[in-house]
């Protein structure tokens, strides 16, 4: 069964883009990002509304500030993982492992 995910490549590793890519299997699709700063904030805290394994208010505001000390082109990564595993709060062993 093919299941897809999404990835994003924040422009602070940019630097590290074909080794990432290199890492994630079974690539179908990469869609560069053009996030203005302004919209950077609301953004990042909509991709992590859903992940409960963070705080937001404390891990987020760090990750951003990092963000927008760089340019506002980041990549999004469409994969299949093949049989994925899942935990019991519905999230991807592997992608997890990526």
């Amino acid at each position: 069964m093919e299941t897809f995910f999404t990835a994003i490549l924040w422009n602070a590793g940019a630097h590290l883009k074909e080794e990432i890519l290199k890492e994630i299997p079974n690539v179908e699709q990469t869609i560069e990002l053009l996030i203005e700063h302004s919209q950077l904030t609301d953004f990042v805290y909509r991709v992590y509304e859903l992940d409960k394994r963070c705080s937001h208010d404390i891990v987020l505001p760090p990750k951003i500030k990092r963000l927008i000390a760089s340019n506002e082109e980041h990549l999004l990564v469409k994969f299949n993982i093949e049989n994925p595993s899942f935990d019991a709060n519905n999230i991807c062993l592997q992608a997890i492992e990526l």
